[in-house]
């Protein structure tokens, strides 16, 4: 079993498990008015899914992030470098 190497670069986890580097990235789930969990990862574009169950939501969110760092590879792109989502606040405005 080899160990994981932590990097700092943006958040990701570098090491090798099957011969594949593992990322990790920030994910933000919200839920639509039908009750859906919509699952988006900032750092890629067009990344995004959904799900009936939030457990279903990340599960679709994991295989849509490995398809589209198996695009951003296969087109020789740069895997970008996941920006630190600090925290999300409710404000209440009046208008």
């Amino acid at each position: 079993m080899r160990k994981k190497q932590q990097g700092s670069a943006g958040g990701r986890r570098q090491g090798q498990r099957s011969g594949h580097r593992t990322h990790e990235f920030q994910v933000v789930v919200e839920q639509d008015e039908a009750g859906f969990f919509v699952a988006e990862c900032p750092a890629l574009k067009a990344c995004y899914t959904q799900g009936r169950t939030y457990e279903e939501a990340i599960k679709n969110i994991r295989d849509v992030i490995a398809l589209c760092l198996a695009d951003l590879k296969a087109r020789g792109a740069e895997i970008p470098r996941q920006a630190e989502i600090i925290g999300v606040k409710r404000i209440e405005v009046a208008a």
